[in-house]
């Protein structure tokens, strides 16, 4: 897949931010100290980088592939709410594959985050340097005509699976026979995420249900002595 020209639609836009200017600043310089890559930074790395941060740490002019790619872990690491479905997203970026189909649905997944960060205005197929077989598919068309998610510029789970729903939609009823193999297998992933996605979150709410019944057996057995 083609991915030149397309980090500056990622360095133009700073996903609502989660951290404050000076933490973000320590953990550049520590970084930069390191001569890190794009990959061997952390999950909790990225969540409190800026994407100025990461044109500094890899200039597209000197390596538009390690730019690129670490704008897509950035977007991945902050795109949502809830920091169970940003690792999801953020581990299949970070996992290596020569899937062409995998490597489509994280671009598309990217620039649904990415564009419901932008401001409020008309975000043309011209605006976006984008690989042409996206922009022109399904997932394009629906994100372009619904790119705002309600909770202030960020997506919610239950919001970014709607849209994955949609997308399919959009995919059954205006492109049924066009390019079928490659859309089936995006929506099979978005599925896969989704589900992952539930599993993690049951397996928290379990280990958080078993620490608050611990914690009362022996609050209640101190009590008892």
């Amino acid at each position: 897949m083609n991915v030149q020209n397309t980090s500056s639609i990622y360095s133009n836009i700073d996903l609502p931010k989660k951290w404050n200017t000076e933490e973000s600043n320590e953990i550049y310089k520590e970084l930069k100290n390191d001569e890190v890559s794009a990959t061997s930074i952390t999950f909790d790395d990225y969540s409190n980088l800026s994407t100025q941060d990461i044109d500094k740490l890899f200039p597209e002019e000197l390596n538009a592939q390690e730019n690129y790619k670490a704008h897509a872990l950035h977007t991945k690491a902050n795109g949502t709410t809830d920091d169970i479905l940003n690792k999801i997203l953020f581990e299949r970026e970070l996992s290596p594959t020569d899937d062409k189909y995998e490597k489509y649905a994280n671009q598309g997944i990217g620039m649904r985050l990415l564009i419901s960060g932008l401001p409020d205005i008309v975000v043309s197929r011209e605006h976006l340097s984008i690989n042409k077989e996206f922009r022109d598919g399904p997932d394009f068309h629906h994100i372009h005509s619904t790119k705002s998610p309600t909770s202030g510029g960020v997506w919610t789970p239950e919001e970014l699976f709607e849209s994955f729903r949609l997308s399919k939609r959009a995919y059954e009823e205006n492109y049924a026979n066009e390019k079928k193999e490659m859309w089936e297998a995006s929506h099979k992933i978005h599925a896969e995420i989704e589900r992952e996605y539930y599993k993690r979150v049951a397996e928290n709410n379990a280990i958080l249900s078993q620490y608050t019944r611990d914690t009362k057996s022996n609050v209640l057995e101190e009590s008892i002595v």
